[in-house]
């Protein structure tokens, strides 16, 4: 009878809701059936993204059904609602109008990350993340221990084995990169005990004097021209002074990469004060920066995540890609490798105007940022306004090709990765990375990102020790059959300009 009376009110209720709005709850429960759970309901949704009420369709449950029957109504599943034999089967579903979620850190759904064999819920604490929700939704549905191990300090350790208590068991992974993880960690703990993630003094000094040095040479050299005139000697020692000074920048990015991975000091907050100095004297906002930076660390080479590598339609690196995509470029693409250590040349002035973009976005709450970028552009115009265009355009020119063609060189000719790819930390790294050789000048040259394979396994290792570290990462890939790629800058640009160069027939 119980089951009669819910059918023939859910039929009436159905009818009725195809001229309403939206149907509301009070209407079921005054069908004496049981609500679906809250969670369920909220689940409906299609996130915040979509403001208007979305038709969703949500299983009824009558109550108090007596077992006879329910063996009599259920047919074949056990998801066959229960109802009698006689009512129609599109009967059995009452339609609602569940209005989107409010705009949250659930707007794109939420984030279940893996961490220490647990299925970790973090979409609550996601805004919350000092690197970022970016990188928390990369992860989704992932394990992200190993790359949790790498990027975080003891405290943020035992912060996250509370968070992780009372989580569920995760799946096991696969044999073999359970067994590749533990020796990587016995591997980290090697080095560890040797102390190679113990800073040198000595070489931050040495750190800093590379930028202060010809940072300050660079500026005398170039105000010479106030004191001795325009003649054709000076004018040389102005474009020697804007070399030096483009030096002096291109090794304060390299200094501020190293703080910015808390690298130095045991204290996150002045490690990234440091870094903010570094990333002002270059007029870029660290919180661009970091950004993108932490994502590409622990998503190296993922088509679908890692930012560093979107670099179409201005450049097409065509390896792995099918012969379409190289016959879908346009006349001016197809001359890519041409222009493509030119364009390095423009890096400098692309990322100033990224982090003015960055900080326009979020201008209500990074206006001392914004002030300090504008005293930057203040010191450069008084820098520069004296000496001419032409020492500017030297500068900006010659910093960004010596950073560019470094960056370029260890990333993108490597190869590249779907999000579904089955692969630890340590063999997509090993695989998506290639090493500058080249000794002590190279090193001191690329601020040690020569060493690309140990920084991203070991990020925050001190730069000076990455070569210590360089044998036992070199012995570890030859005993796991992973790549350990490593070649000069001049033949890592040439890779680049061949993966970028299209098919001739």
């Amino acid at each position: 009878e119980n089951l009669r009376r819910c059918s023939s009110s859910l039929e009436n209720l159905t009818n009725a809701t195809k001229n309403a709005k939206k149907d509301t709850p009070r209407d079921l429960k005054s069908l004496g059936c049981k609500m679906p759970p809250q969670g369920v309901a909220r689940r409906l949704g299609t996130g915040a993204n979509d403001a208007r009420p979305v038709q969703r369709r949500v299983r009824v449950t009558p109550a108090k059904v007596d077992a006879p029957t329910v063996r009599a109504a259920v047919a074949s599943s056990a998801d066959t609602p229960l109802l009698p034999a006689t009512s129609k089967p599109n009967a059995t579903l009452a339609t609602l109008s569940v209005p989107a979620s409010k705009p949250s850190a659930r707007r794109n759904g939420p984030i279940e990350v893996i961490l220490f064999g647990r299925r970790v819920d973090l979409t609550a604490w996601a805004t919350r993340h000092p690197g970022g929700t970016k990188v928390l939704r990369a992860f989704n549905g992932r394990d992200a221990t190993e790359q949790f191990t790498a990027f975080h300090s003891p405290e943020a350790h035992k912060k996250m084995e509370a968070m992780t208590r009372g989580s569920p068991e995760a799946p096991t992974p696969p044999a073999r990169e359970q067994r590749m993880a533990l020796a990587f960690a016995a591997l980290r703990s090697l080095l560890e005990e040797k102390g190679l993630f113990r800073p040198s003094a000595l070489h931050e000094v040495f750190k800093l004097l590379l930028v202060m040095v010809p940072l300050i040479l660079g500026v005398l050299l170039m105000l010479d021209v106030w004191r001795f005139g325009t003649d054709g000697g000076s004018r040389a020692v102005v474009y020697a002074g804007a070399l030096l000074f483009a030096f002096a920048l291109q090794q304060a990015g390299w200094a501020g990469h190293d703080y910015s991975h808390h690298s130095v000091f045991r204290s996150p907050r002045l490690n990234d004060a440091v870094a903010m100095f570094y990333a002002w004297l270059q007029g870029y906002e660290i919180g661009w920066w970091k950004a993108r930076h932490n994502v590409h660390h622990v998503t190296t080479n993922e088509l679908a995540n890692d930012p560093d590598i979107r670099t179409a339609p201005v450049l097409t690196f065509l390896a792995q890609r099918s012969d379409s995509a190289a016959r879908g470029l346009n006349c001016l693409q197809r001359r890519q490798h041409f222009y493509f250590v030119p364009l390095l040349a423009m890096l400098h002035l692309y990322w100033r105007v990224e982090s003015i973009i960055f900080i326009a976005r979020r201008a209500s709450k990074l206006r001392l940022n914004a002030l300090l970028l504008a005293l930057n552009y203040v010191a450069t115009y008084v820098l520069f306004s004296r000496v001419g265009l032409g020492p500017l355009l030297l500068y900006s020119c010659a910093k960004g090709l010596m950073t560019g063609a470094v960056v370029f060189a260890t990333h993108y000719g490597e190869e590249r990765f779907d999000k579904d790819h089955a692969m630890g930390f340590v063999e997509q790294t090993c695989r998506g990375s290639r090493n500058i050789s080249g000794g002590f000048l190279v090193d001191t040259f690329t601020g040690n990102i020569s060493r690309q394979v140990e920084h991203h396994l070991f990020p925050m290792m001190p730069r000076s020790n990455l070569p210590h570290a360089t044998p036992y990462v070199r012995d570890f890939c030859e005993q796991h059959q992973l790549p350990f790629a490593s070649d000069s800058l001049l033949d890592c640009v040439r890779l680049n300009i061949e993966h970028l160069r299209p098919a001739t027939k």
